[in-house]
């Protein structure tokens, strides 16, 4: 949880830097096992993320950052989500899991850099020092209660997020509560995955 004085760009820069790590940790896996682990909490970190994003950042940067620059920005987020759903399909031990990985990961790490570079100084210098840290402890909220899989059919839209997202994370942590339940575990080919 976001210490009470943390900024609500601190806590976003720290899911940047652990979104970053995973990503090279899915590059370096020794085994598809490995690496769908892996990729298991990069998927459920930036779905929650990306989620906390469009429901507790987007609305407050939509009013001191250029609409135009949020419009691109859900724009990346709607592709990289879909990118994230096809990955979820398929199965890590599979080299179709690592050649679509590799454009996966650029454009993420493309979105986070903009994101950094654009967005969140803005957020820095016009919001409150009050009310970002009232968003930092609600975007800590998000990714420990957020959706934990992809959903592009709300990705890329603040306004579908906070009105479907309670929804999909319940569904997501009762998929996964069952998924880990039944033999075989989440070691199973993921191609079954809808």
């Amino acid at each position: 949880m976001a210490p009470e004085h943390q900024s609500v760009v601190a806590v976003l820069v720290d899911q940047h830097d652990r979104i970053r790590e995973l990503l090279s940790d899915v590059r370096k896996a020794d085994s598809g096992e490995e690496r769908g682990r892996v990729f298991d909490e990069l998927r459920a970190l930036l779905a929650a993320h990306e989620t906390g994003e469009g429901v507790v950042i987007r609305p407050v940067s939509v009013q001191v950052v250029s609409r135009d620059l949020i419009a691109a920005r859900n724009h990346e987020e709607r592709h990289i989500v879909r990118l994230l759903a096809d990955l979820e399909r398929l199965d890590a031990a599979t080299p179709g899991f690592a050649e679509a990985f590799e454009p996966f990961a650029r454009e993420l790490l493309a979105h986070l850099a903009v994101e950094e570079a654009d967005e969140f100084p803005v957020l820095e210098a016009e919001v409150s020092v009050q009310e970002s840290q009232t968003m930092a402890r609600w975007m800590e909220r998000a990714v420990t209660l957020g959706p934990r899989h992809a959903h592009p059919f709300v990705a890329g839209s603040p306004l579908a997020q906070r009105a479907i997202s309670p929804f999909t994370a319940l569904l997501d942590h009762a998929r996964d509560r069952f998924e880990h339940a039944r033999p075989g575990g989440a070691a199973h080919d993921r191609s079954t995955r809808v």
